[in-house]
């Protein structure tokens, strides 16, 4: 995630040089940034695994599910940013298994 910031803060510097961010504001377009670099990696990991497993679509429709439910349902809050990853990748990894492992055919 070092890389992450690296470029967060480089971002946020090239705004400000822009004036388009100032040192009042700086630090909620930081969070905001860093915000938008997790879900788009929880994206790509979802989709690079439902590649692998063999099924986009069904990858994206889990994946929006999953993201509109940690929004609204909360959750578990793990005590270092890394925890959150693993934990994260790792239930996103599970229940891809499980949804490519298990078919459910509707009658």
């Amino acid at each position: 995630m070092l890389c992450g910031n690296i470029m967060i803060n480089r971002v946020v510097e090239l705004l400000k040089q822009e004036g388009l961010v100032n040192d009042g504001n700086d630090q909620i377009v930081k969070a905001g940034l860093q915000k938008l670099v997790h879900i788009m990696s929880d994206i790509i990991f979802t989709v690079v695994c439902s590649c692998f497993l063999g099924d986009i679509v069904a990858g994206l429709v889990y994946g929006t599910g999953y993201g509109i439910l940690r929004i609204y349902a909360g959750g578990y809050h793990a005590k270092s940013k890394m925890a959150c990853t693993v934990l994260t990748y790792l239930s996103i990894l599970v229940s891809l298994l499980a949804i490519f492992m298990y078919h459910i055919t509707v009658t």
